[in-house]
């Protein structure tokens, strides 16, 4: 019998969990979920966020891959379903052709994440430092670019820098600011400012250990 291959809104099989992965992606925080039959059922499901983007049954190769997108950029990714010495199953999660953990160093590098506390919530800021865009809780929010002069840019002796203004809840007034660090190894440095004060870096192995998914 041929694979069925199909995606919907369905709840998920926990009896047929095998893995569970949290992806930083573009801002967001995306919970990926796969659950795999026994040879009998030959079931593969891939949920994201809680929603069923790829569902297949009667696939009786229990190795293989299953490709599926991911974020506003379809991002390319896909679950590798291997065995190892002993067969034990083994599953790994593909980002944009690189393992998960791989994926994991190149966001920390790429980005920058902050847990503020506003109007009493904790929020969770996200700067993509390659595109210059700014997410609050997962949604892209508009800035405004602003030059700083060499004594607005750092008190450690940068020469210039910028800041990307907004605004959350209406009208607590943030910045991310940008500057450079006065040494080549460093590079550029960014920190977060809410009602001018300066909010401490979130490592983002704990962030994706506490933060719930994102909706969208």
């Amino acid at each position: 019998m041929s694979a069925k291959a199909s995606a919907s809104a369905g709840t998920v099989d926990a009896d047929d969990v095998v893995a569970t992965w949290k992806v930083p992606l573009k801002g967001k925080i995306y919970t990926v979920v796969f659950e795999h039959g026994s040879v009998l059922t030959g079931k593969r499901v891939i949920h994201v966020n809680g929603t069923a983007v790829v569902r297949k049954e009667f696939m009786f190769n229990l190795v293989g891959k299953e490709p599926f997108r991911l974020g506003p950029n379809n991002t390319k990714c896909q679950v590798s379903i291997e065995t190892n010495s002993g067969w034990e199953m083994k599953y790994t999660l593909i980002v944009d052709g690189k393992p998960l953990d791989s994926h994991l160093r190149e966001s920390k590098k790429t980005s920058r994440t902050w847990l503020p506390v506003v109007t009493g919530t904790v929020r969770r800021v996200v700067f993509e430092v390659g595109d210059m865009e700014v997410y609050v809780d997962g949604k892209r929010i508009e800035t405004t670019g602003e030059f700083l002069e060499a004594d607005d840019a750092d008190t450690a002796g940068a020469t210039s820098g910028s800041a990307h203004n907004f605004i959350i809840d209406d009208t607590v007034q943030c910045y991310v600011k940008i500057y450079s660090s006065g040494n080549r190894f460093d590079g550029l440095l960014y920190d977060l400012y809410v009602h001018e004060q300066k909010i401490e870096r979130a490592d983002l192995n704990k962030v994706l250990a506490a933060q719930r998914p994102d909706e969208g």
